[in-house]
């Protein structure tokens, strides 16, 4: 109901690989909603789910192609970016990884997926890394302009941002069911909320380390007040970013920022 989706600031959709009709003739039907989701000025976010590579016969790079212009917020995680964008590379990577292959992704690899995202599109494109935290990278203020009815409020604070968080500390055998959905859940709820992007993202890290301390994806999650408490007493979990233009952040000494980000210029 597209009169009901025009009521709304923000649209979020998820899961589209699981969804053989919107993915067939080259995601055909996801492209069309998503395109008349973005022309009633309502601002897109979209969450995705890797596809079985022995099953999959999906064009991804040229779904991309076409999806990726009405995207405000893209929040895959890092595995399903580069088997969507690079199949072979994502193979190879796996296939030489001996099960750990989000260690495998430097700086250098997020800074080139987040380039070919902006390049093809999407305007801010956030790629979630599971214990090794989440990274984003924003572009200039003309493109955040675009981003419809809840685009940044304070566009200074957004622009031309580059930097990786690490993920909180889990004290119990992680559960990761659910809990990438849990952090964008984190991550919407804050940025809904007008927090600047670096908060944005310490909710999305919090609400998605709470969620892997239980067997389900829901009853760890606290309320607001929860997350907020446990931003304040959690430790994060320590975080090594190899790549070149890469470096903590003077004053988040957490924090790893990229060459693109604005304090570098």
């Amino acid at each position: 109901d597209y009169d009901l989706v025009a009521e709304c600031d923000l649209f979020h959709f998820g899961y589209p690989p699981l969804m053989a009709n919107m993915i067939a003739d080259d995601g055909k039907e996801l492209i069309e909603m998503f395109r008349r989701v973005h022309e009633l000025g309502v601002t897109t976010s979209l969450d995705m789910c890797l596809p079985d590579p022995q099953k999959d016969r999906t064009n991804w790079p040229k779904l991309f192609e076409g999806l990726c212009p009405h995207l405000d917020f893209y929040l895959g995680s890092a595995e399903e970016t580069l088997f969507m964008l690079h199949r072979d590379e994502y193979m190879a990577l796996r296939d030489a990884s001996d099960m750990d292959l989000l260690g495998e992704f430097t700086g250098d690899m997020m800074h080139r997926l987040s380039g070919e995202l902006l390049d093809l599109g999407v305007r801010v494109p956030f790629i979630k890394s599971g214990p090794r935290g989440y990274y984003v990278r924003t572009p200039g203020r003309d493109v955040l302009e675009t981003m419809g009815k809840a685009k940044p409020v304070d566009m200074d604070d957004f622009e031309n941002r580059e930097f990786w968080h690490p993920a909180f500390y889990c004290p119990v055998p992680p559960n990761a069911t659910g809990s990438g959905d849990a952090s964008i859940a984190g991550f919407l709820s804050a940025y809904l909320r007008g927090l600047p992007l670096l908060d944005c993202v310490i909710v999305a890290t919090a609400t998605g380390s709470a969620s892997v301390e239980k067997p389900d994806a829901l009853t760890g999650v606290p309320d607001w007040d929860g997350v907020q408490e446990r931003i304040k007493t959690i430790p994060r979990d320590p975080l090594s970013v190899e790549g070149e233009g890469w470096s903590l952040d003077p004053e988040n000494n957490f924090l790893w920022v990229g060459p693109a980000d604005q304090s570098k210029k």
